[in-house]
């Protein structure tokens, strides 16, 4: 979205008496694994799916997210990481 298209979409809330929120959120952070094919072990970069599942596992859990990443050996071999939902609750603060 555009700023001007953002910043109109604002004022068209707030001209309708309407109290307008802006939470940021940080993205997932970057994660780096080796590839688990034998004699390989190249990185690959994972960045978790959304900002809920952001705790990575290479074993299947119930409730994970599974997400397939290509490490840097061309490409050649696959690896899936699970993630999970992080267990600690987010606060959101605002000022009224």
């Amino acid at each position: 979205m555009s700023k001007e298209a953002f910043l109109g979409l604002v004022e068209g809330f707030l001209s309708g008496n309407y109290r307008v929120y802006l939470f940021v959120e940080e993205m997932g952070e970057k994660k780096t694994f080796s590839c688990k094919e034998k004699g390989c072990g190249k990185p690959f970069d994972a960045w978790p799916p959304d900002e809920e599942h952001i705790v990575p596992r290479l074993e299947p859990a119930e409730g994970a997210v599974p997400r397939t990443y290509k490490c840097e050996d061309e490409g050649k071999h696959e690896n899936t990481i699970y993630w999970l939902k992080e267990t600690e609750p987010k606060l959101f603060f605002t000022k009224t």
